[in-house]
């Protein structure tokens, strides 16, 4: 057993006395996709660095871009390997024309993200091993196992809220089917989970990990907490998800060269469908 572990969690989650401000924590943040999956990881790394805590976010991004980290305890890393902007750019495209959510996702994940998985685990593991605690894009099912090796806690991001089950509403790409609005989205983590868990479960294998059942429990959600950056304004809270789940608003922050001065641009996000914020 790590040494770590007994004692990380406490560590990571310390708080002074109630008001007080938290202790500074070492935070590794890692996102992967298109610019909005990007930009709202941005807005959270800079919103901590200047809350005190030192914050090294990791990036692989579609979209050949600068990032700045605009903050002095905020560090901005890249990952290498990542997918050219020109054939990023082309496969947003494609998935734009695709109808099937599942189809997709299944375009994404053999063209976008099972190439870079080594890529990806390299940087999870960097970065557990520097820091506290691992916020990691709910997608990134190898930052949680970095997590867990080091003894962190890990928090899971989602930047749609139709991807945790609820009674009160579908899963994404699904009609409302009232009082069966379970049976949907067992279909839900069925189809996708046929398209991720080969890809997961050949990833535990070659780490001599526990391989998944479940792409909700075993992969995408976090047990210590998961964020899902989107208004209330615009999805009310659902009453029956777990205490775990926390919609904390949508993170904005400085997006330069971007759409237009002034203007909220439109940000595709690669996951199991395309979404705009």
């Amino acid at each position: 057993m790590n040494p770590r572990r007994d004692e990380a969690p406490a560590k990571a989650l310390r708080r002074g006395p109630a008001g007080s401000t938290p202790a500074p924590m070492r935070i590794g943040m890692q996102t992967w996709g298109s610019e909005g999956d990007v930009q709202p990881f941005l807005a959270l790394a800079r919103g901590a660095a200047e809350a005190g805590h030192e914050v090294v976010l990791s990036i692989a991004s579609a979209r050949d871009a600068e990032y700045e980290a605009g903050h002095e305890r905020l560090t901005i890393e890249r990952l290498s390997g990542e997918v050219p902007q020109l054939e990023g750019a082309a496969l947003i495209e494609r998935v734009v024309a695709t109808a099937s959510p599942l189809k997709q996702f299944e375009l994404v994940l053999e063209e976008a993200f099972a190439p870079h998985v080594d890529a990806l685990d390299a940087a999870a593991r960097s970065l557990a091993g520097r820091c506290d605690v691992l916020v990691r894009h709910h997608f990134l099912f190898m930052a949680r196992a970095a997590a867990e090796a080091e003894g962190i806690p890990e928090l899971s991001v989602f930047l749609t809220p139709d991807l945790l089950p609820t009674r009160q509403h579908p899963p994404t790409g699904m009609p409302s089917l009232g009082p069966l609005q379970g049976l949907g989205w067992w279909m839900m983590r069925k189809g996708v989970g046929g398209v991720l868990l080969p890809h997961a479960r050949r990833f535990a294998q070659q780490r001599g990990h526990v391989a998944p059942r479940d792409v909700l429990r075993d992969l995408w959600c976090s047990h210590h907490g998961n964020l899902v950056g989107v208004s209330p304004a615009l999805f009310p809270r659902p009453d029956d998800w777990p205490e775990t789940h926390h919609l904390t608003g949508f993170w904005r922050g400085p997006m330069s060269s971007h759409g237009e001065p002034g203007k909220p641009a439109p940000l595709p996000t690669w996951g199991p469908h395309v979404d705009f914020a």
